[in-house]
């Protein structure tokens, strides 16, 4: 990847502690970010979050959305009122729905980035997750 692409982010919320969400959040770490994981299953957040053994920011910079599309506006809504100075972006498969969801939030149009990593694994959740899982992968 060319050095003038990457991306310096100091602190994340990652909603959304399965496999991808908890692989982004460990790469991340690796480079120094704090990570604060956050699901709506308290085993899999503190999972994600132990896994991460990272400093929780007060306000992240950026929130990312790794949830299905079915949670994505009810997700997206609370997070942008939380979180009123962050950037967004969602990673899920499904483009149309989250950018349907993202017009009826006043403001958030401008703040969010809609984006999907071409990588998976056979398994799933935040104990398969690996740190390399996206080296060598396109970021759509």
């Amino acid at each position: 990847m060319d050095s003038s692409l990457k991306m310096s982010v100091k602190s994340i919320r990652i909603v959304g502690a399965g496999l991808i969400g908890t692989s982004i959040g460990l790469a991340l770490t690796a480079r120094g970010t704090q990570v604060e994981m956050i699901d709506q299953d308290p085993n899999a957040q503190k999972l994600a979050q132990d896994l991460m053994a990272s400093e929780i920011s007060a306000n992240p910079e950026v929130v990312l959305f790794a949830v299905p599309p079915s949670a994505f506006l009810e997700v997206a809504s609370r997070e942008f009122v939380i979180n009123p100075e962050s950037k967004f972006i969602d990673i899920g498969s499904v483009k149309t729905k989250p950018q349907q969801d993202i017009s009826t939030i006043p403001g958030a149009k401008t703040r969010f980035l809609a984006s999907h990593p071409m990588a998976g694994r056979e398994v799933v959740g935040a104990a398969s997750a690996r740190a390399d899982l996206f080296e060598g992968r396109p970021w759509i």
